[in-house]
């Protein structure tokens, strides 16, 4: 299963269509703070959806990979997952090569299921399973919160948590509610 030639725009294009036929969708497209508004990644999140690829995906551009970028915007959507929309947990996935996404899965609390076989756009099959757990998301919470503080790290939230001046910036989009 290779990237079409347009892949974004065949993306955004199955989304809609999936959000128009009823599907709980919520998107986050990442921006740089300050910036001038480019997109440089996204995060899609379907809480009730039955499938191999899980419920949560994402994409950030080459030039902002390694800076924890992804790291801190997975850590908003979570927190989204367990106290705005109050999941027990949800499902990831990732290719078994794809060392980064595992980092971000590990340094955002989720818990390696097993793995199996699926296919993915640049062909490989085999992948990793992992689980996110509201429990473990909100027991270790506050430590990272407090770590993030004392440390000048960022503070990306969709609760009251304060927050600084990240580097950062979500906007959800095209969300529709079942």
């Amino acid at each position: 299963m290779a990237d079409p030639d347009d892949g974004a725009e065949s993306f955004v294009k199955g989304e809609l269509g999936k959000i128009a036929a009823g599907e709980e969708i919520y998107h986050w497209i990442l921006t740089l703070q300050p910036g001038d508004g480019e997109a440089i990644g996204n995060i899609h999140f379907r809480p009730r959806a039955e499938s191999a690829k899980g419920n949560r995906g994402f994409w950030l551009a080459e030039p902002y990979w390694n800076q924890g970028l992804m790291t801190e915007a997975i850590a908003a959507v979570n927190d989204f997952a367990f106290t705005t929309l109050g999941l027990d947990s949800y499902y990831v996935c990732n290719a078994a090569t794809n060392v980064a996404s595992r980092r971000v899965k590990q340094k955002t609390g989720a818990e390696f299921v097993g793995f199996f076989e699926l296919a993915h756009h640049d062909g490989q099959t085999r992948s990793e399973k992992w689980r996110v757990t509201r429990e473990n998301w909100l027991s270790n919470r506050y430590a990272r919160w407090l770590f993030r503080m004392n440390t000048g790290g960022f503070a990306l939230s969709c609760d009251d948590r304060p927050k600084s001046t990240s580097k950062i910036n979500s906007r959800t989009t095209n969300r529709k509610r079942t």
